[in-house]
């Protein structure tokens, strides 16, 4: 019996015109993405065009790169806040970013990547930038690390094929053996440490959030610059995080702690 495909072509061309304009930070010219994508430039530009007049993407003014537009923006909050763990994280990643006068993030895993979907900004002089909506790798950020531990063998090789070990920094872990490693420790110990694996100054703690069925979900992390870590700090952060963790992970019903 054949099976019937209801894609239709001009939808899926448009969706990966998405998905390649958000990869471009400063946003991307027709013909970039035209040679990117392997399309005609006049298909391409038919395609932003009705993009733009239905406000998902946008156009620089000076550059005439184009960039996502603020209806993607929308979209993406309305189904941000669907999100039951972030509702109920909110207050405790407020908690947390007063406590300590960190940065905070939320994450969860997305095509492999780590997905940026709440944060509490660091009220101190020297700040951690990041933006809600980032994707980041997974296997060189605290919350991409224990999102990975608690995936089958399976599952980290499918993501390590697609998304390559690059070294951003000479702490970046680039053997996949070693991460293996890594990876069951931070298992076994409940917590993830990014010590300048992104980024040289950014040291990162991760902790896991389980659902109901006792699944990863989400991931917190507090983020501070080098300078500020000790040994009592972190081990402080790590104690205060483990315990948010255990306190949103039984409200979404999860019994993993107990």
């Amino acid at each position: 019996m054949e099976t019937k495909n209801n894609n239709i072509k001009s939808v899926s061309k448009a969706i990966k015109i998405i998905e390649v304009i958000v990869k471009h930070n400063h946003g991307i010219s027709l013909s970039q993405l035209a040679n990117e994508l392997g399309m005609a430039r006049s298909t391409v530009h038919g395609l932003v065009s009705t993009l733009l007049d239905n406000g998902y993407v946008a156009q620089d003014n000076n550059t005439g790169y184009y960039e996502l537009g603020n209806k993607l923006y929308e979209v993406g909050n309305a189904v941000a806040n669907k999100w039951t763990e972030k509702k109920i994280a909110r207050e405790y990643i407020n908690y947390l970013g007063e406590k300590f006068k960190e940065t905070v993030h939320m994450s969860k895993l997305s095509e492999g990547q780590v997905l940026y979907i709440d944060k509490y900004e660091s009220t101190q002089s020297i700040r951690i930038e990041t933006e809600i909506g980032v994707l980041l790798p997974a296997y060189c950020t605290g919350v991409g690390k224990v999102l990975m531990a608690y995936l089958s063998l399976n599952e980290v090789q499918f993501i390590m094929k697609k998304h390559p070990l690059i070294k951003y920094t000479d702490n970046t872990i680039t053997n996949l053996d070693k991460l293996r490693s890594e990876l069951n420790k931070i298992k076994e110990h409940g917590y993830a440490i990014d010590n300048q694996e992104y980024m040289i100054g950014l040291y990162c703690i991760a902790v896991p959030i389980f659902n109901h069925h006792n699944e990863v979900i989400a991931a917190l992390s507090i983020s501070a610059h080098i300078s500020r870590i000790n040994e009592q700090y972190t081990n402080k952060i790590i104690n205060e995080l483990l315990k948010v963790s255990k306190e949103i992970s039984l409200k979404l019903g999860s019994t993993y702690y107990e």
